[in-house]
């Protein structure tokens, strides 16, 4: 029994912090929903000013420096993928008579693709390719070209792709759902552990009042004295014998 009154007070404890964060919280949010609630009443006419003018020409001409920084950033990408890639996308384009124009095609592929997956989109197509090859030499019938096959396994790597992005959305919608799922339980535990605390106070508080009224009840020597006095009467009681 005291290791659970032990507990509850820990628990009361915790409470009570808890309680006066939210108390605080919740005197915050009114005071910022008064001066928002103030300020929405307060409707004032502005005069058109040239800064207006002036902030549209500063904002077109930093639209334009980004849009020259993207077209920048987007040659260095180029570079930095043909001097990674360029000698691998010319062995595929040999080895299985693609266009030349193919290898703008897998450059502008790898440009979209994750740095993490640019290395297996070109050994996939290239096993890709290996198949299609191998499987036309054994039957006749099939006819299917290398640039045909290329464009196919690009469709396929892409759509996989756009399905790995959407599970990660998938997956991060279920880990917000879980934790939203984890406060509501938590908020429903500190419901429940309420009642036991006040029943906890309730039990401390009533034995102790009890137990004060009887203390001064037995201390009290004249209680028996009053209780005798209001029986008999005052009169009665102090009447001289004849």
């Amino acid at each position: 029994m005291r290791g659970v009154d032990r507990f509850l007070n820990i628990v009361f404890g915790f409470s009570k912090v808890v309680s006066a964060g939210i108390v605080a919280m919740c005197c915050l949010a009114l005071v910022i929903l008064s001066f928002s609630l103030l300020s929405s009443w307060s409707v004032s006419f502005d005069v058109p000013r040239f800064d207006v003018v002036k902030e549209i020409y500063e904002a077109s001409q930093t639209q334009s420096a980004q849009t020259s920084a993207s077209e920048y950033k987007g040659l260095e990408e180029r570079r930095r993928i043909e001097k990674e890639f360029g000698d691998e996308i010319q062995r595929i384009i040999k080895e299985f008579g693609l266009s030349a124009s193919s290898y703008d095609v897998l450059v502008s592929d790898l440009r979209g693709i994750p740095e993490n997956l640019r290395a297996t989109y070109l050994d996939g197509l290239k096993d890709f390719l290996k198949e299609v090859r191998k499987f036309g030499k054994k039957r006749d019938d099939f006819r299917l070209s290398s640039a045909e096959a290329a464009n196919i396994y690009r469709q396929l790597f892409f759509e996989e792709l756009q399905s790995l992005r959407l599970k990660k959305e998938a997956s991060s919608q279920k880990r917000i759902q879980t934790l939203v799922a984890m406060g509501v339980v938590f908020v429903v535990l500190l419901a429940f552990l309420v009642i036991p605390l006040l029943v906890k106070i309730e039990e401390n508080t009533r034995p102790r009042s009890e137990t004060c009224e009887k203390g001064q009840e037995m201390n009290n020597p004249f209680k028996g004295l009053k209780d005798h006095l209001r029986a008999v009467g005052p009169t009665k009681f102090f009447k001289k014998k004849e």
